[in-house]
């Protein structure tokens, strides 16, 4: 067993020693193989997403391989369509292909070596290297519409060449946006912009694709003066590579804007209550009005300052010659609404304290200073100074075109009344007085006596029409007065609903803070009369007779009623009257056709003496309306919006030529108002068009 063994172990070396010495100098047939003939080395350049080709012609086996972690992601080699790193072949003619990435760079040419290997013997045959792109970054102008569309000029800016500009029309108040687009090579970023710029709405960008971003100014860092920057952007992974672009805005030193024009009054009753609104709709309360400014704050050595407003009294002694004090009755509440903005917008609201002098009105007039002249101005003393002709002080000369809103007060009636809209009643055909000897004999002492109120608390008014009315402010020393009604004989007359003699009190208002928005007043109600009448009211605080009206009515409550009728041939359009007797019946029919109940709307307008009309008509019919005299400009259409389809022009001051449209929008009737200076509308004609 042992000899066997020995003699299997020594065949099996004898075999190896064959084997080792037959190694690469032979062929599979056993010859001796040639000398490898490498190809001369060569050095070869790709474009990015490119191949080349090594022609080779070895003279044995060979391979041809790269090196795996240098290629990386940027080269490979192609076999037979497959990417590898290693290819092989027998000898003979044949083609080596080189591939690189298609992902672009900018900065790195990279390289690799290519090896070929022949039996035991390796050599570098090649060195290919991958070339880098330049970048390309193009920026683009653009416009907006006033649709929103964008268009953008066809060739990008020459950084060299163009400034890109911040819009800023001379009217407007802030600048517009300014559309830009993006195009690049390379994924970049926003590097830097000028401090009036607000933040970019994209800042930043990938290799390849299209960004748009709309610049506009900062309002918290506006220049005061015309500005000229840079914006500017870079390579997000190498800040060092940069594209600059000069951009500007103009200044905005020069712009200011406000909500009320020169020459606006602002009337107040005498406890300071402001008007609000027209003929027919004012609304008063102790709120003020209010307007806004709009400008920058300028620097100076006491620090920033913008728009200065004062006040000052302001008395005719004579025609055209004004005498000026310093104003202590109006007060300026001052409200800074755009935060830090450089644009400054400012609200401003007037109030007043109650005029106490029966004698006389009275009038202020306010100056809104720039900041380039109230920077030298701290009080409203030093607008004033004596005029060279009469002395008088007066309003110095280059302030008088800043002279922007006129005050205009009411004087009360006495100590204890005063008249919510002193025009409006007198608008009304009403009056009321403090009643005198030398206007009005013995009657204020008969008052007086049989009344028992004081001689100079005794009054007069006088209703002469249907629109006749007051609202009659009192003073807190009435709060919570009782009255008594007494006849044209100083006989006690009842109160209530059978009474043509009446009082409608109006409580006083506060906001939900507290504070108050109107004061406590009543209206005198004289209603239901067909003949002249006298009556008087008492009021009392406590058992104490405080005053005494004499109530007179010289018309009768039917007179000088508005009334209307269809003049024109109109065979598709009908008129009727809405009374007290119909209004229910009549707005059942309107509800039916137009889907509106407007039942409670007619109780309130007959309530208080409106003269209601239904008008209807086929779309397109002209109509001519004749009625009472009216003012033409007292004519109002309700709603404000929405009635493009109702045409009321006035012909003269009794005549309306109407002509209703099919609605379009949701509003199915309109009402057409005519005023006569009251608070409510002494005519209304509800129009609806019908198919």
């Amino acid at each position: 067993m042992k000899r066997f063994l020995l003699n299997l172990f020594t065949a099996a070396l004898a075999t190896a020693g064959l084997s080792l010495g037959s190694c690469s100098d032979d062929n599979d047939e056993g010859q001796k193989l040639p000398e490898p003939n490498f190809p001369a080395k060569t050095t070869l350049g790709i474009e990015v997403g490119g191949t080349c080709t090594i022609p080779i012609s070895p003279n044995q086996a060979w391979s041809v391989s790269i090196d795996r972690t240098q290629a990386g992601e940027w080269f490979w080699l192609d076999d037979d369509g497959m990417p590898a790193y290693t290819v092989r072949g027998k000898a003979g003619d044949h083609e080596i292909v080189i591939c690189v990435s298609d992902v672009e760079e900018h900065d790195t040419d990279r390289s690799i070596d290519i090896t070929m290997t022949m039996g035991d013997q390796s050599q570098v045959i090649a060195t290919v290297t991958r070339g880098t792109v330049e970048r390309q970054f193009d920026l683009y102008q653009g416009e907006e519409s006033g649709f929103g569309e964008v268009t953008y000029e066809e060739e990008p800016v020459n950084a060299e060449q163009t400034t890109l500009t911040i819009p800023w029309k001379e009217e407007s108040m802030e600048p517009e946006r300014r559309p830009i687009k993006i195009a690049a090579n390379f994924q970049w970023r926003l590097d830097s912009k000028p401090e009036w710029i607000a933040e970019l709405t994209l800042s930043e960008g990938k290799a390849g694709e299209t960004v748009e971003i709309l610049l506009s100014g900062d309002p918290k860092a506006y220049p005061l003066e015309d500005a000229v920057s840079e914006l500017v952007f870079c390579d997000y992974n190498n800040n060092e590579i940069k594209y600059a672009f000069q951009i500007s805005i103009p200044g905005c030193k020069d712009k200011s804007s406000m909500t009320v024009n020169q020459g606006t009054v602002y009337t107040f009753n005498a406890v300071g209550e402001y008007g609000k609104g027209g003929i027919g709709s004012t609304s008063w309360t102790l709120y003020g009005p209010t307007f806004q400014t709009t400008a920058p704050m300028i620097t100076t050595d006491e620090g920033s300052v913008g728009y200065k407003l004062f006040v000052l009294d302001k008395k005719e002694v004579f025609e055209g010659a004004f005498l000026y004090s310093v104003c202590n009755w109006v007060q300026i509440h001052e409200n800074v609404l755009s935060g830090n903005e450089v644009l400054v917008n400012t609200e401003y609201r007037l109030t007043a304290e109650a005029n106490t002098d029966t004698r006389a009105a009275r009038s202020a007039s306010v100056v809104l200073l720039p900041a380039e002249l109230a920077k030298d101005v701290t009080s409203a003393e030093e607008l004033i100074e004596p005029d060279p002709t009469s002395y008088m002080p007066s309003l110095k000369e280059e302030y008088r075109p800043y002279e922007l809103i006129t005050i205009d007060q009411d004087a009360p009636i006495s100590s204890l009344f005063s008249i919510r809209d002193l025009k409006g009643m007198e608008d009304s055909n009403t009056t009321f007085r403090q009643l005198t000897f030398a206007q009005d004999g013995q009657l204020p002492e008969d008052m007086a006596s049989i009344f028992g109120t004081p001689n100079e608390q005794n009054y007069l008014m006088t209703y002469t029409s249907e629109n006749s009315n007051a609202s009659i402010i009192y003073d807190k020393s009435l709060n919570g007065f009782t009255f008594k009604l007494f006849n044209e004989m100083f006989m006690p007359m009842a109160s209530g609903e059978s009474s043509w003699l009446n009082i409608r009190q109006d409580e006083a208002f506060k906001d939900s803070e507290g504070n108050p928005v109107t004061t406590a007043s009543f209206d005198i109600l004289m209603e239901n009369v067909s003949e002249a009448k006298t009556g008087y009211i008492v009021l009392y605080s406590g058992n104490t007779p405080m005053a005494a009206i004499c109530c007179k009515t010289d018309s009768g409550s039917g007179a000088d009623t508005f009334q209307a009728e269809i003049t024109s041939d109109s065979p598709n359009s009908y008129l009727e009257l809405i009374t007290n007797d119909n209004y229910s019946e009549m707005a059942s029919m309107i509800n039916e056709a137009i889907g509106k109940d407007l039942k409670s709307e007619f109780e309130e307008k007959l309530a208080v003496g409106s003269v209601i009309y239904l008008l209807t008509s086929v779309p397109g019919e002209a109509i001519t309306l004749t009625t009472t005299e009216f003012n033409p400009n007292y004519l109002q259409i309700i709603p404000y919006e929405d009635t493009e389809w109702l045409t009321a022009e006035p012909a003269d001051e009794t005549t309306l030529n109407i002509i209703m449209d099919a609605p379009q929008g949701t509003t199915k009737y309109a009402t057409i108002n005519f005023y006569k200076g009251a608070d409510y509308a002494s005519g209304i004609v509800y129009c609806i068009p019908i198919p």
